[in-house]
């Protein structure tokens, strides 16, 4: 009974090593987001009941400078008391996924934002871009070729 208590304590101790090291392909490849500039409010933010976001066109445009992607995101739309506006970036396989969101407390209003980063370095290749909007909870998919 004791050599059966010693195995599971090892086994345990050896899964939660193994668990703690998988790390995702950004982690290994040092991939990450870097020069978040953000604009502050643009225009002084419709309540949620309004249909304000409809007039305010969005986009998303990028730049290529060697192994970095220049990620220009224009008229994205966040609460009008954001906290602080950040990203995450996930990467699996050929697929980027970035989370811009706000860390502020919900507010009864929002306006748009611009805001560019840098991601990199990167390998020449293909990739799919995906921009999430934690406020909206929209997606952007974008290919970009490297």
């Amino acid at each position: 009974m004791k050599q059966i208590s010693i195995i599971t304590f090892f086994l345990t101790i050896i899964l939660a090593i193994v668990s703690c090291c998988k790390n995702d392909d950004s982690e290994a490849n040092n991939i990450g987001i870097s020069d978040l500039s953000v604009t502050g409010c643009k225009s002084k933010g419709a309540t949620r009941t309004q249909d304000f976001a409809s007039d305010i066109e969005e986009s998303v445009s990028w730049e290529i400078d060697h192994s970095y992607l220049w990620i220009n995101h224009t008229n994205i739309m966040f609460n009008c008391e954001p906290g602080e506006i950040k990203t995450d970036i996930k990467i699996d396989g050929n697929e980027i996924w970035i989370n811009e969101y706000c860390t502020g407390m919900e507010a009864n209003c929002f306006c748009p934002y611009d805001m560019s980063y840098k991601v990199g370095p990167l390998d020449k290749g293909t990739y799919q871009l995906v921009l999430c909007n934690g406020f909206t909870s929209e997606q952007k998919r974008i290919t970009v070729q490297l």
